[in-house]
């Protein structure tokens, strides 16, 4: 294939625009500047070219199973939620599962779903609804009973189950009682994963990324013939590049197969050993060193001790693997950072690059620790569409160095973006626009929040293409339009350059190309 006329904007720091792009095969053999002899080829017609995007923190198999799930995201009230629900249970078999994603009490005036709301319209079916963030799940009676989970189940530490004044099972579980939940539900066959995955897959591909990195493996304990699945699926074209993360329970599996962080298995790739710290701010759950401005008595929830997760980084750092710690609070940050740095200076190892998911809560001690560490922040833009109406309620004075983007950028810490999908959407052209205008999906506030911290354009078109290649160890092959890459490119439909920050998030996908291959291409009609 060969390009032409067009805004071709190749994130190569040595030649940053050209005329021209040819590939042939799966690799790009030219980028040039000047008069083309030829004009045979796809006339771009000013739209612009760019490396296909990297969305280096997402749940594929999630999204995949959550595309069939009751969608609870636009609901404004527990009503809405519990009339979503109803229209399902009349659409599906007695004693059928009901799985639903997407609410968010701070829309209901702080009010939490309960069982008792779902008993309602649910009586014969058992249904789990996760919370938006997927930190806080909401049963109904015939789950729990199903599960066999009551009032004298233990809590597991890092955990919390709701009660009522009476003592009752609310029905609401936070962070790892969910494993309560998780472990005992039905195991999904390798059938429906693959069935997901597809969904996923080709959801993803039409949003022009072209590599992701994705924790889809928690519920399994076997994770052999997934490797194998995710391997199959990717050589026929039906999900991007993937690096697969792992938990720690799969390390000794993963270290028998002599496996490691970078390991390749044509487009799949070994990603890092995936560790939550801490929960999410919206549910109050993100661990604080102090408490919660909106929320006095509560910082949240420390999933592990210091001792439980430097136990965990150094047993991951020691086999090779890389190591993703979820860290939203600054408690739990400073935890991550600190057990990080211990392992590093013990048994240095700077080829691996450990990461902070998130990075949302900070303090100059911590950004100047992931500097010396040479920690990878992986941020999601997107996220202030919703956490920008009620950040600063939650953390008062400590939202000057959160979602500090600009700052950190310049302080020379590695970024990333990503957009946490299915919490988020995943079109990474919204993550652009929220990075680059500060504001949330209806152009508010108009004066951008906190506006000195929004990245320019160039920058925000690294953090999803060049930054992404680096946090996966690929800035080598890919995360620009450089001759020898692999051609890995999208075609947006306008040129991302020469229109206002404001239009970003309208921008449609006209073409996606994954290994030379076209994968992705809109219909116009």
């Amino acid at each position: 294939m060969f390009f032409y006329n067009g805004r071709i904007l190749t994130l190569d720091p040595q030649t940053k625009e050209a005329d021209y792009l040819e590939i042939k095969g799966n690799r790009i053999t030219q980028v040039g500047n000047g008069k083309i002899s030829s004009k045979d080829g796809i006339n771009l017609e000013e739209k612009t070219l760019l490396p296909g995007f990297f969305d280096t923190h997402l749940h594929m198999l999630n999204y995949g199973l959550m595309l069939k799930a009751v969608n609870l995201r636009d609901c404004n009230s527990i009503t809405e939620l519990i009339d979503r629900v109803k229209e399902r249970v009349q659409s599906e078999t007695k004693g059928a599962w009901i799985f639903g994603r997407g609410w968010d009490e701070n829309r209901y005036n702080g009010i939490f779903p309960t069982r008792d709301d779902l008993d309602k319209v649910a009586p014969e079916n058992p249904v789990v609804l996760s919370r938006v963030c997927g930190h806080l799940l909401v049963l109904n009676s015939l789950a729990l009973e199903l599960l066999g989970i009551d009032e004298s189940t233990p809590v597991p530490e890092g955990g919390a189950i709701d009660r009522d004044q009476s003592g009752r099972l609310s029905g609401i579980f936070r962070e790892k009682a969910m494993e309560l939940v998780f472990d005992r539900l039905p195991k999904k066959s390798l059938k429906e994963v693959e069935k997901a995955l597809i969904k996923a897959g080709q959801s993803i591909l039409s949003y022009g990324i072209t590599t992701v990195h994705t924790d889809d493996l928690a519920e399994f304990d076997d994770i052999e013939p997934l490797f194998e699945l995710y391997r199959k699926l990717w050589q026929e074209g039906k999900i991007p590049r993937t690096h697969l993360h792992i938990r720690s329970k799969h390390l000794d599996q993963a270290k028998a197969l002599g496996l490691e962080t970078g390991t390749k298995l044509d487009g799949i790739t070994i990603g890092a050993v995936k560790i939550f710290a801490d929960g999410s701010l919206g549910a109050r759950t993100a661990a604080l060193l102090e408490d919660y401005s909106d929320a006095p008595g509560e910082k949240g929830i420390l999933i592990y001790s210091d001792e439980e997760l430097y136990q965990m980084v150094k047993d991951a750092h020691s086999a090779d693997f890389a190591v993703a710690i979820h860290g939203i609070g600054d408690a739990a940050s400073s935890q991550a950072l600190r057990v990080i740095g211990q392992v590093q200076k013990e048994d240095p190892r700077p080829y691996l690059r450990h990461r902070l998911i998130h990075a949302q809560i900070l303090n100059d001690e911590i950004m100047e620790q992931m500097v010396e560490y040479g920690v990878i922040g992986e941020i999601q833009p997107i996220f202030i569409n919703t956490d920008l109406h009620w950040a600063e309620n939650r953390v008062g004075e400590r939202i000057h160095t959160s979602y500090n983007w600009q700052t950190m950028w310049q302080k020379g810490i590695r970024l990333t973006g990503s957009s946490d999908c299915p919490v988020e959407p995943v079109n990474p052209l919204l993550g652009i626009y929220s990075a680059v205008t500060r504001k949330d999906l209806n152009g508010k506030p108009e004066e951008g929040w906190y506006s000195k911290e929004a990245l320019s354009l160039e920058q925000a078109l690294q953090l999803f293409t060049s930054c992404g290649a680096y946090a996966g160890g690929e800035e080598g092959d890919a995360g620009s339009l450089t001759v020898g890459k692999v051609a890995d490119l999208v075609v947006l439909d306008r040129p991302i350059d020469r229109i206002s920050l404001d239009e970003i998030k309208d921008i449609k996908i006209d073409m996606t190309i994954m290994d030379g291959k076209v994968v992705y291409q809109r219909d116009n009609k």
